[in-house]
């Protein structure tokens, strides 16, 4: 960020300078006299580091200089090749400067006109910013669209996996989980990375999937039996509650189908109310989740009920599913507690039975649950953030207001052309 700003500052405080250049103002003497001072400072600093490339430091990172004295070679060169590139930037600015100088110079002795001046330095930053910026971003680093397709063709996996046509969610063992986001391409995965990471769900992972994903890991490398590896999956609570119901092993095999994925969306029998979060989450490796809820203790309010016996006949299912709105249809001869396999998260997401706003809480550490009345009914999740209302409808009476700014200027126009005529 610091740097950030650097770009944005310096080159503002280069336009301001010139625009004093070009002020009439100011005597000439006063501007010759700054644009040497200005001239001799930034070239006499490039030429500094040409001539004492040590000046900008070791030329090591803190982690190359705890490299083995065996390795010595390999340092020499980082720091020779590093102090090489310093002096070829170093030489080129003090070129830039010198002939940004002469140019404005030339102005300022009336011999260059002021656009003449600004076409040369215009060509001078050209000159300096294209060839740093090719360095950074070139036309190596863009691809096709056909080029992209080819780089992510599914594997054999992939490919099993995509033929089941569910709402369901997958772990990748072959990539690192949680820090690989290539899954995500195909499939929808309890993985991925981001800079920005909900709190609730980055426990869930340190203390909950990680575990489970090691003990499993454990497992296939003993060659064990299928129903071993089924028993260490229906002790898996965190990987059921979040439906994965396919994990790779590998991209050149079938994947694992996970029997004890709990769905989209269950009923349970009855609910645990804990003390607070933190209880709630080291219950999570105990309670049962498919008959069982957990509940914080500051969501009991919306909690009417703790126990909702099953009746034979009883369902609830996802009927449609989109990034902003999931809904579901529920049959129950009872009241009954539905919990959902996706993020609670009440900043945006509202929720809907029948069309009418119904009241949801948390459950599981994470996940979203609300009490289901007897009956046949539509469950509606839509994401609908305030913020988000609010900021288009300032969109649309700002676009509206533009709109008529400028059919007004135009009429105005208008009626002054034909008075003159």
């Amino acid at each position: 960020m610091t740097l950030v700003m650097a770009g944005v500052c310096i080159p503002l405080l280069a336009a301001l300078g010139l625009k004093e250049l070009f002020n009439n103002n100011t005597s000439a003497q006063v501007k010759i006299k700054a644009l040497k001072i200005a001239a001799f400072t930034t070239g006499g600093i490039a030429l500094l580091f040409f001539l004492i490339p040590a000046l900008a430091g070791s030329f090591l990172s803190s982690g190359e200089k705890e490299i083995p004295e065996s390795y010595r070679w390999l340092t020499n060169a980082l720091i020779s090749d590093r102090k090489m590139m310093l002096r070829s930037d170093a030489i080129r600015s003090a070129f830039l400067i010198s002939a940004s100088a002469i140019a404005l110079w030339f102005m300022l002795k009336e011999k260059l006109k002021i656009n003449q001046a600004l076409l040369i330095v215009g060509a001078l930053v050209l000159i300096d910013m294209w060839p740093v910026a090719n360095r950074f971003l070139n036309s190596d680093n863009f691809s096709t669209p056909k080029a992209i397709k080819k780089t992510f063709m599914p594997s054999i996996a992939d490919s099993k996996i995509l033929e089941d046509k569910s709402e369901k969610r997958v772990c990748n063992l072959t990539v690192s989980t949680f820090n690989d986001g290539t899954t995500s391409y195909f499939h929808h995965s309890i993985g991925g990375y981001h800079g920005a990471k909900l709190m609730r769900y980055d426990e869930l992972i340190g203390n909950g999937l990680t575990q489970e994903l090691n003990s499993l890991i454990s497992v296939l490398q003993k060659g064990v039996t299928e129903e071993e590896i089924n028993k260490v999956l229906s002790r898996s609570n965190a990987l059921n509650m979040l439906n994965t119901k396919y994990i790779i092993i590998s991209p050149d095999q079938y994947p694992l189908l996970n029997k004890n994925a709990l769905g989209n969306a269950w009923l349970v029998k009855k609910t645990l109310v804990v003390e607070n979060a933190d209880k709630e989450l080291a219950a999570l490796r105990t309670f049962n989740p498919g008959e069982e809820a957990l509940v914080d203790r500051k969501f009991s309010d919306a909690l009417p009920i703790c126990d909702s016996p099953a009746t034979s006949g009883d369902t609830i299912y996802l009927s449609e599913y989109k990034p902003n709105r999931l809904v579901y249809k529920s049959k129950t001869a009872t009241d009954r507690i539905a919990v959902f396999s996706e993020i609670y998260y009440p900043a945006g997401w509202n929720a809907y039975i029948d069309g009418n706003p119904a009241q949801y809480f948390c459950a599981d550490y994470l996940l979203r649950a609300m009490q289901i009345p007897s009956g046949e009914h539509t469950i509606i999740y839509s994401f609908e953030p305030d913020s988000y209302k609010k900021g288009n409808r300032v969109a649309l009476a700002s676009s509206l207001l533009l709109i008529l700014l400028l059919a007004g200027v135009t009429v105005n126009q208008i009626i002054k052309i034909r008075k003159n005529v």
